[in-house]
């Protein structure tokens, strides 16, 4: 075939839009493997854990060698007219056969996407297995995956715009240039493989760019997802830090009100107790959630400070099922709303206050009641509590109001807090959450 001839550019103008349809498989499962957790863990982490970099290199390498089997069979002995895919090949490729693939873009966006030793990685699984199916040019061609695998990922580490799309377009070229330039030097006949050159160089740089272009907008989508992620646990764990002082405050009321009433007894014991529920709920005063058996073992801890203070002045009872209480949601769900129901249940009752919950599973949902049959809510507070802080002698409504907020954050805004109330009849607090047995 003569250099640039008619029948060459209709070979590029052929090739180029199936390569490019085949190398959207790739591109696909890609996007379909980040959504799997074990898979973003390992890309996250290829940058410090051997672990990591092998589980990454594995997997890119495997899409490689996919690239290499959806390829294109280039017969230098027909004038570089097509032959069959390379499945359909039987004992690997005749001696003046290459392959027109996109085995380089996959390699090349794991060493820009991952760092030098995934892309080495890759690069040595790819590339050994295009030595393996033969060919004149097998054993350049697979050297040249090895050399690009490394290369792009030494591009990412000391070249600061390789993962800007410029930056990403000059490392696929100088790539694909190196790639072609090792095909010459290390095979024989030279004149054939500039032949086979001819044939694959552009179709092989447009999907090679517009491939590792695709790739690495879906790595930065990933990486997206995991700033807002971290930005919702930071906000949820401020939320938290202003519910913390609500219940911190409470209980320094609570001993001074014994010290005042001369009972030094009680407020030992009460300091005591505390000592010990904050050094029990230590290590999860971090956590973003905890069982719901986690949170009802705190509530229970709280009432039995109180307790010290008005030991018949109130009961608690709640009714679970066993399934439920492995249920995750965010820290103080339960404890909030107990403190709400002891604090202003109480006010103006002569009567035990009784402070019950439930709760039942419906479908992939819990759904968790908190009842009192305490002084309950004037109504024109009512339709605002919960949805923004409320001024009133009884107190500011903050706590209802973080919480609410704490939940919609942890669960994408399809939480729901509920509140019932009459007067003199009591309170029902409502949470629908949806059902999660795994921490975030």
């Amino acid at each position: 075939m003569n250099p640039f001839s008619i029948d060459l550019l209709l070979h590029w103008l052929d090739n180029t839009p199936v390569l490019l349809q085949r190398a959207c498989v790739v591109i696909v499962i890609t996007y379909v493997a980040i959504r799997l957790t074990w898979f973003r863990q390992a890309l996250r982490g290829s940058a410090k854990h051997w672990r990591c970099r092998l589980i990454s290199a594995f997997f890119l390498g495997g899409l490689a060698i996919i690239g290499t089997h959806l390829g294109i069979v280039v017969d230098a002995s027909r004038n570089g007219i097509l032959a069959e895919g390379v499945d359909k090949l039987s004992g690997g490729l005749q001696p003046l056969q290459a392959i027109l693939s996109f085995r380089d873009m996959t390699t090349i966006s794991a060493g820009l996407i991952a760092g030098p030793w995934v892309g080495l990685g890759v690069g040595l699984i790819a590339g050994g297995e295009r030595y393996l199916l033969g060919g004149f040019v097998g054993l350049s061609s697979g050297l040249a995956t090895v050399v690009l695998g490394l290369g792009s990922g030494l591009a990412r580490q000391y070249w600061s715009k390789a993962l800007q799309p410029p930056g990403t377009v000059v490392v696929v070229v100088i790539a694909t240039a190196t790639q072609k330039a090792m095909v010459v030097f290390f095979s024989d006949p030279r004149s054939v493989a500039y032949t086979t050159i001819l044939e694959t160089v552009i179709p092989e740089i447009i999907v090679n760019c517009v491939g590792c272009l695709l790739f690495l907008s879906v790595i930065k989508d990933l990486e997206r997802e995991s700033l807002i992620a971290q930005a919702q646990q930071a906000e949820l764990r401020a939320l938290q830090a202003q519910i913390e002082p609500h219940f911190i405050n409470n209980v320094l009321n609570g001993i001074n009100a014994l010290i005042n009433d001369n009972n030094p007894a009680n407020a030992s014991a009460f300091v005591i107790k505390l000592a010990r529920f904050l050094d029990e709920t230590r290590e999860t005063a971090k956590a973003n959630s905890i069982t719901l058996k986690e949170e009802l073992t705190r509530a229970e801890k709280y009432l039995e400070l109180q307790r010290l203070r008005f030991p018949e002045a109130f009961s608690f009872h709640y009714q679970i099922p066993s399934d439920c209480l492995s249920c995750y949601l965010p820290p103080h769900c339960l404890l909030t709303l107990i403190i709400n129901a002891f604090l202003h249940g109480r006010r103006g009752q002569s009567e035990c206050l009784a402070i019950t919950i439930n709760a039942k599973n419906s479908n992939n949902w819990i759904v968790i009641d908190i009842a009192d049959n305490g002084s309950g809510i004037v109504e024109d507070q009512l339709k605002s509590l919960g949805k923004q802080p409320v001024i009133s002698e009884r107190g500011s409504g903050n706590g209802l109001y973080q919480l609410n907020e704490s939940l919609k954050l942890a669960f994408n805004g399809v939480a729901r807090m509920d509140i019932e109330s009459q007067l003199d009849s009591g309170t029902k607090v409502t949470l629908t959450l949806p059902k999660r047995e795994k921490p975030w």
